[in-house]
């Protein structure tokens, strides 16, 4: 298997684990949340772990974070 697809599976296992966390601390912590609200708090916290980490351990080369956030976003929207 090429070590590419390795990291980047475990990047993006990782920033779904923090995702996920997030979600479940923040229903935890006020279960009136609503589940949108819930979620854009956890992509604004899981999406800079997931670039950081892209950037550095899987692609190990710098990227425009402004290009992977909008991006993001229109994923995010979908």
């Amino acid at each position: 298997m090429n070590f590419r697809i390795l990291r980047f599976v475990i990047v993006g296992l990782l920033a779904t684990a923090v995702h996920f966390v997030v979600v479940t601390f923040a229903i935890w912590i006020k279960p009136s949340i609503p589940a949108a609200i819930a979620a854009i708090i956890a992509f604004a916290v899981a999406f800079p772990v997931s670039f950081f980490l892209h950037s550095r351990f899987t692609f190990q080369a710098g990227g425009s974070a402004f290009r992977v956030v909008v991006t993001s976003l229109a994923g995010l929207s979908l």
